[in-house]
């Protein structure tokens, strides 16, 4: 398995707007192959009221083909175009676990 994080920084006052986005994207998600590991709101410290995922795909060549498959989806567009006024910023990479990690 691979893991791909986000940490997505809501626009002022549309934190909830967002999250109530998530049932959404979920089922899109998995749709094309990703499965959701988690999704969380940072509640305390900096980045206060970031909402961060984590994302798994079974191995590069199924994440690769889930993004393509998501850049012709209908509802996927649709969902994006919805929480993009909502959105300040988008942050997202490859997660490589440590050695100590439980994932792998």
């Amino acid at each position: 398995m691979i893991y791909f994080g986000y940490q997505v920084t809501p626009v002022p006052g549309k934190r909830d707007a967002l999250i109530e986005t998530n049932g959404r994207f979920k089922k899109i998600l998995e749709s094309v192959g990703a499965k959701l590991i988690g999704s969380f709101q940072v509640g305390l410290g900096q980045g206060d009221g970031t909402l961060v995922y984590i994302l798994a795909y079974e191995d590069m060549t199924a994440a690769t083909a889930a993004w393509k498959k998501l850049e012709k989806d209908a509802e996927y567009q649709s969902v994006v175009k919805q929480t993009e006024a909502m959105t300040a910023s988008v942050n997202s990479g490859l997660l490589l676990p440590l050695p100590n990690s439980p994932l792998r």
